[in-house]
């Protein structure tokens, strides 16, 4: 579906598994994203990912050669964004 080298979804993979869960500091254990390779396998390449007691879940979309990361929240809370790169995380909005 969508092409990636080998070498940049592993990149990816490791600055998405370098975001930190923000809001989700209650957690007792960190959270984990759903695997980078799994994007380029969906046609939309978009993936709403729940989290239990968030009211809500994070949106995870390969945009290009990025990952963005987007939570939400039916409670009202600040939405957070982070566009990530085989370079890096960049924060797009952070309340």
């Amino acid at each position: 579906m969508h092409e990636l080298s080998a070498a940049h979804v592993r990149a990816l993979q490791r600055n998405v598994d370098f975001v930190p869960g923000g809001e989700l500091h209650w957690r007792e254990k960190p959270l984990r994203y759903p695997q980078v390779e799994v994007l380029t396998e969906i046609p939309s390449a978009t993936l709403l990912f729940g989290v239990p007691m968030q009211y809500g879940g994070i949106r995870v979309t390969l945009d290009g050669l990025d990952v963005i990361l987007e939570s939400s929240s039916r409670m009202g809370h600040e939405v957070r964004i982070y566009r990530v790169n085989r370079h890096g995380v960049q924060i797009v909005r952070h309340p």
